[in-house]
């Protein structure tokens, strides 16, 4: 009898060590996994930010940039963009030789020009961030090219069964024509304007002046979705 019970007891004290040895283990892994997916979802550190981070304003102050994953809207009615600014490069005299570095440069619109920041209907733009009473969005056509600012909110709309009337589209590799059912005349990549539409075919024009040209309807995209690197906040 006693030497069944040091058995059953050596027994049972084995399985205890083994059970606690298995939950180290799976507790090890969970918290290794849990560091793992917060590193890689890390924005940029704005109390010590790499150069990359950088971004002046036009009275020399220095903002941080973030990567925000752009959304594809249309615009429902024709509404203005206020707080209107676009982030490009600009010549810097450093004393020794002259660098670029990337500028954040408030727009306004010109006194005989009042349409500049006016958006139609249809019109596609990016969406940054919401916030309850506006969107903040990126522009990717037109000039400037990176003109970005606020929307206001019920302008704006995700329903890609609008996509269709679109004023803008997504060109990849899509063949041209010089005229509906004409001749082909080579293939052409880019984001460009619609301006008009007949039988299937739509009549783009990119940036750039050339000449503008056909093709067919089911070969554009309206996808603008992008990752673009903007100020936090601005």
């Amino acid at each position: 009898m006693e030497i069944r019970f040091r058995n059953t007891f050596n027994l049972k004290k084995k399985n205890n060590i083994v059970i606690l040895v298995i939950m180290g283990v799976v507790l090890t892994l969970f918290i290794n996994a849990t560091l793992a997916g917060c590193s890689s979802n890390s924005v940029p550190d704005t109390n010590n930010p790499s150069e990359d981070d950088k971004v002046y304003t036009e009275d020399g102050k220095i903002a941080f940039t973030r990567l925000y994953n752009g959304k594809t809207a249309i615009i429902k009615e024709d509404t203005e963009i206020y707080d209107a600014y676009v982030i490009d490069f600009s010549e810097v005299d450093s004393g020794a030789e002259d660098q670029l570095r990337l500028t954040l440069r408030k727009v306004e619109p010109k006194i005989n020009d009042s349409s500049t920041f006016l958006l139609r209907k249809n019109d596609m733009v990016v969406v940054l961030e919401e916030a309850d009473e506006y969107c903040r969005v990126f522009v990717p056509y037109g000039t400037p090219a990176t003109l970005r600012g606020k929307v206001e909110r019920n302008a704006i709309s995700y329903d890609i069964s609008l996509f269709a009337s679109a004023n803008q589209a997504v060109l990849d590799n899509v063949s041209a024509y010089d005229d509906i059912n004409g001749i082909e005349v080579g293939l052409k990549n880019g984001r460009g304007t619609i301006s008009e539409r007949n039988d299937g075919w739509a009549l783009i024009t990119l940036p750039g002046g050339e000449p503008a040209f056909w093709v067919k309807e089911s070969a554009l995209s309206f996808d603008f979705d992008m990752p673009i690197e903007d100020v936090d906040p601005y």
